[in-house]
C-alpha cells in the first residue's frame, strides 16, 4: 500500500519519476551502481546546460580520476558556495550530461536533506532535466537509486522542489544564484 501511495504521489508531478522509482524498487541493493551511458546524442543539451551554468558564475572543470578524499571514485561534485562543478573525465558525452544534470539537482535541492535523500532528489532532478531535452536516463538512474530505496517515501513530499529544480536548470524559470 505504501508503494502504491508513493507511486501515486510521484505520478502527480513528475511524469518520469514513477517509472524510475518503480524500476529502482525492483533492483537488489547490492546491484546498485552508476554505469556511465555511452554515446554523444546529448551534445547540444550538454552545451546548453554548460552555457547556463557558466552564466550563473560557475566554473566547470574536468578532473581525471575524480574521487572523494577517501579515494572512492565519483563522477561529479558541486560546491555551490565556491561556484565550482567538477566532472570526471574521460566520460562519454551522454554520461557527462547525466552527471551535470544530477549535480544541478544538488544546486537547487533543499539545504537540510540528509545525504541519501539528497542523492535521490538530485537524481530525480537529473531524470527530469534529461526528459526536458527528450532523453531518457531512467535505466542508469534506477540502477543508481536502488542504493537509496529507504528514502523514497520522504522524497515523494519534495515534488514541488523537484519540479522547480528541473524548471530552473532548464531555463523555464528565472534563477538568481547567490
Amino acid at each position: 500500500m505504501t508503494r502504491v501511495l508513493l507511486i501515486a504521489l510521484l505520478t502527480a508531478n513528475v511524469g518520469c519519476a514513477p517509472s524510475v522509482i518503480e524500476m529502482a524498487s525492483k533492483i537488489p541493493h547490492h546491484q546498485a551502481t552508476y554505469e556511465p551511458t555511452e554515446g554523444d546524442s546529448m551534445q547540444r543539451a550538454l552545451d546548453e546546460l554548460l552555457t547556463r551554468v557558466r552564466s550563473w558564475g560557475f566554473e566547470v572543470t574536468y578532473v581525471e580520476g575524480l574521487a572523494l578524499p577517501s579515494g572512492h571514485p565519483i563522477f561529479g561534485r558541486i560546491d555551490s558556495v565556491a561556484h565550482q562543478i567538477e566532472l570526471r573525465t574521460p566520460m562519454p558525452v551522454n554520461a557527462t550530461f547525466e552527471v551535470l544534470a544530477h549535480e544541478l539537482g544538488h544546486l537547487f535541492g533543499p539545504p537540510a536533506l540528509d545525504r541519501a535523500t539528497g542523492q535521490v532528489f538530485a537524481e530525480l532532478v537529473g531524470v527530469g532535466i534529461a526528459a526536458h531535452y527528450g532523453y531518457s536516463s531512467k535505466r542508469p538512474a534506477a540502477t543508481y537509486l536502488a542504493a537509496f530505496k529507504h528514502t523514497f517515501p520522504s522524497v515523494a513530499y519534495l515534488q514541488a522542489d523537484i519540479d522547480f529544480a528541473v524548471k530552473a536548470a532548464t531555463g523555464q524559470v528565472p534563477v538568481r544564484i547567490p
